[in-house]
Formats: C-alpha cells, sequence, structure tokens
C-alpha cells in the first residue's frame, strides 16, 4: 500500500521555504512496509532521485567557499523532508556527510539523518518504539555540541519539537495495520506537529 500524504510544497512555495520549488521529487514518499523498496519500482526497474546535474558537496561551515547556504545537497535534503519524503531526505544527506570532514558538521548531518530515520519509524507501528527512544538519545548527542544556531537551523528548538513529535503516538487506539481513512485522520494531524527545520 502507498499512503499519499497532503503535499505541503505549496503552502511552503508562497511562504518562500522551498528552496528548490522547481526541483522534481520522487513519484511517491516511501514508507517501511507499506509500498515497494526505495530503490525499486513496481516492476524491478532502478528507481533514482531526480537530481541529475547536481553534484553533492561537503558541508563545512567554518569554510566561506563551503557555506550551507549554497549547498544543494543540504538544501534539497531540507526541501524533501520538508515535502514529507523522509527516505528520500536520509539518502540525500548521506551522499552529503560522506563527503564531509569537519566534526560538528558530520554530527550534524548525522542527527538530521537520523531524526527523519526516526520519524519513518512512527509509520511502522508501537514495536518501534524502543528503536524511537535509541535514536532520540543519539540525536541529542550528536547535537549537544552545536551552537545555537548552526546552517540555518535553531538547534534546540527543533530537537525539542522533534521530540515532542517523536513522542507523539499515533497508533494509540487505533489497529494496526491502520485503514486508509485512519491514515488520512493522522496525516492531518501530522503536517501540523512536524518541527520544520528553518525558521
Amino acid at each position: 500500500m502507498q499512503i499519499k500524504l497532503p503535499d505541503p510544497r505549496l503552502a511552503l512555495v508562497q511562504k518562500n521555504q522551498l528552496f528548490f520549488p522547481n526541483q522534481d521529487h520522487p513519484e511517491f514518499q516511501f514508507r517501511p512496509g507499506m509500498a515497494n523498496h526505495p530503490r525499486k519500482g513496481p516492476g524491478g526497474e532502478e528507481r533514482h532521485l531526480k537530481v541529475e546535474g547536481k553534484s553533492f558537496e561537503e558541508l563545512n561551515p567554518k569554510n566561506s567557499q563551503k557555506n550551507w547556504k549554497t549547498n544543494f545537497g543540504y538544501l534539497y535534503g531540507i526541501d524533501l523532508y520538508h515535502s514529507f519524503y523522509f527516505w528520500e531526505c536520509h539518502v540525500v544527506w548521506e551522499e552529503v556527510w560522506k563527503l564531509t570532514q569537519e566534526k560538528q558538521a558530520t554530527d550534524f548531518l548525522q542527527g538530521l539523518i537520523l531524526s527523519s530515520a526516526a520519524i519513518l519509524n512512527t509509520f511502522i507501528g508501537p514495536e518501534k518504539r524502543g528503536a524511537i527512544e535509541n535514536m532520540i538519545q543519539t540525536i541529542q548527542e550528536k547535537f549537544q555540541s552545536l551552537p545555537e544556531n548552526y546552517c540555518g537551523i535553531q538547534i534546540k528548538k527543533f530537537e525539542s519539537h522533534l521530540i515532542t513529535y517523536l513522542n507523539w503516538n499515533p497508533w494509540e487506539n487505533n489497529s494496526y495495520p491502520l485503514s486508509e481513512d485512519i491514515w488520512q485522520k493522522i496525516s492531518q494531524e501530522w503536517v501540523h506537529r512536524l518541527p520544520i527545520l528553518t525558521d
């Protein structure tokens, strides 16, 4: 089953909150256990993120030539995150992380990657509660050495909102797997609870 959640991109474009409003997004948002393998299409064909012609580079706020404001992978990952593509944004951020050497920047990117992974786990069910709690602890460890504002993000504010969201239990009083109408109700609530990465 493929759940198509509300797409907030139009509202975000109107608020100038998308960095690349014309960049193509994947056809659907991957949900573990609810869709085809994220790297395979329905017929088994390879599925790639549509970033042809774009190159990834390291994130290093201490180097003015590698400023976050011009880092395509980092910013496109934020756009994907804001559009509910959590598996996809973690893939993009991982490409940036692989190229990054500076310690604070690698910790920051790992925290973002874990944040998207933790959100994905909320879709699987209550059996992932323990895994989510472990991720929260690791995210806090990755973020603890960062300054209050880092690469355009208010770290403590984002961390607080993220943990509040992850502690929200959409499965309570609902049987699993969820019916489509329950999914739609949850997704509408989810839109309002999801922490925004930039202010």
